[in-house]
């Protein structure tokens, strides 16, 4: 009974005393926690945007105080400065090993000064195109440890996009290229690149049916040109047309066969090589007229028989390629684990038996024509068809565990390089030969979080910022 009034009576007190404050974090006036700052920059102007940050640890016996962020450090994305063998834009090493003002890591931590009141400041000036992440940190008397703003309650990092000054002025318009200019179901009837701009070879301008090139796009206003994506689209999977029992000629943009190829529809000759050629020669002519070029591409799923293409081949086939393995190899049948399991996405495929469909949800379907790539095992991750709501899971988690191949949950997350290499794999698609001379972005509907799979991306959203 003694006890039970202490405990009480203890509670009481702590009701009664003023509650300690949580640090607050702001950037440029806006309160950090768990929201973005957008700013926009010319690089090649060498524009620098300040940044102030605001640091209120609200605690006694401060030792140091910091701001931690990779902030205009995307080219360190690649590094791995703790040589655990994952680059550190996907595994960055514990923000407790990076000393303030040291420069080797992805992320780097800035001493902040105090200017009176318990707050403390820091003026960094945003200078590179990039998604980022802040937070602030500090240390008192009697305890070696770093307390991070985001060890409290509730708070979540801060996001800084810098974000290329042209995309404030983006006037953009959606097209598919073999559609835009269509005159009917026939190969022959389709548009191809050549004559979005009126080049060599292409079909007689008309005002009815064939009036779409450049010129037209510029009396428009329109600065951009949207493209549905222009890969190969696969055969496997694809829906069957009702009148020929056979799989429907065009298929899906979305259903990619080779992410390192264009549809050969989109060429008069109907052959990859070709279709390469007349889009190079097109985006170069939109670049003349001032006109850049995004391209859609979905990084999530691809097409049943998608092909390795030549960095699949360098990613999965080993060193040296022992096993001769070609770029029109299907993924598939090389390696499967690129793809989640069926009806456990949180697992990745054993083989092609059990290669799941995309998407990971089951609130609105499948798509029965593309397979779902694995992500890994994070907190919006619907696992399986007993999953519900998912998607709005807010949770801050990522699990960069390995785990057994057969197990799931917690521990098993997967995280190693055969997963990995799927987005170093995408990362390489948009070549020089695809993007140069032109003014070219594109624009991934998402990508896989998973150690060098990150690469898929990662150079590709560099080419982005680099080339707008």
């Amino acid at each position: 009974m003694k006890l039970i009034k202490l405990i009480f009576l203890s509670l009481l007190l702590f009701a009664a005393a003023p509650a300690f404050a949580q640090p607050v974090l702001s950037v440029n006036g806006l309160n950090a926690n768990y929201t973005t700052t957008h700013v926009f920059v010319d690089e090649v102007a060498g524009d620098a945007v300040p940044l102030t940050i605001l640091f209120t640890p609200n605690a006694a016996n401060l030792t140091q105080v910091e701001f931690f962020s990779n902030v205009n450090r995307r080219d360190r994305a690649t590094t791995d400065a703790d040589g655990d063998g994952v680059e550190d834009g996907i595994r960055p090493p514990s923000g407790d090993l990076v000393v303030a003002g040291a420069d080797t890591h992805y992320f780097k931590a800035y001493a902040m000064t105090n200017i009176g009141s318990g707050q403390y400041r820091y003026i960094i000036n945003a200078t590179k195109c990039g998604a980022y992440r802040l937070t602030a940190r500090y240390k008192v008397t009697g305890n070696p440890s770093w307390i991070y703003y985001n060890n409290f309650l509730s708070q979540r990092d801060h996001a800084i996009v810098v974000s290329p000054k042209k995309a404030r002025d983006i006037v953009l318009y959606e097209l598919n290229a073999i559609a835009v200019e269509s005159q009917g179901i026939a190969q022959s009837e389709r548009s191809t690149f050549v004559d979005l701009w009126d080049g060599p070879g292409a079909r007689s301008f008309n005002a009815t049916n064939a009036k779409f090139n450049l010129n037209y796009i510029t009396n428009l206003g329109v600065n951009w040109l949207w493209f549905q994506p222009v890969h190969p689209n696969g055969i496997v999977g694809r829906f069957t047309d009702p009148d020929t029992s056979l799989p429907f000629e065009v298929g899906s943009p979305y259903a990619v066969k080779n992410f390192f190829e264009i549809n050969p529809l989109m060429s008069k000759a109907n052959t990859r090589a070709a279709a390469l050629e007349e889009f190079t020669n097109f985006v170069a002519a939109a670049d003349n007229a001032g006109v850049s070029i995004m391209l859609d591409a979905a990084f999530n799923h691809t097409a049943h028989d998608c092909e390795l293409g030549a960095s699949g081949v360098f990613y999965w086939g080993g060193v040296g390629n022992p096993n001769n393995w070609q770029p029109t190899d299907d993924i598939r049948n090389r390696e499967s684990r690129v793809y989640s399991r069926t009806d456990a996405y949180d697992m990745r495929a054993s083989g092609t038996g059990n290669i799941a469909p995309a998407p990971d949800r089951y609130d609105f379907g499948k798509w029965t024509d593309v397979k779902d790539v694995y992500f890994g095992r994070y907190a919006a991750l619907w696992v399986n068809s007993g999953s519900s709501g998912a998607h709005q899971n807010e949770g801050d988690w990522f699990d960069n565990t390995i785990g057994s191949e057969s197990s799931s949950g917690g521990g098993n997350g997967h995280f190693d390089q055969p997963s990995s290499r799927a987005a170093s794999c995408h990362t390489d698609e948009p070549s020089q030969a695809l993007i140069q001379p032109a003014r070219c972005a594109l624009r991934p509907l998402r990508c896989s979080p998973i150690d060098r799979s990150f690469c898929f991306l990662r150079q590709q959203l560099a080419l982005d910022f680099e080339a707008i």
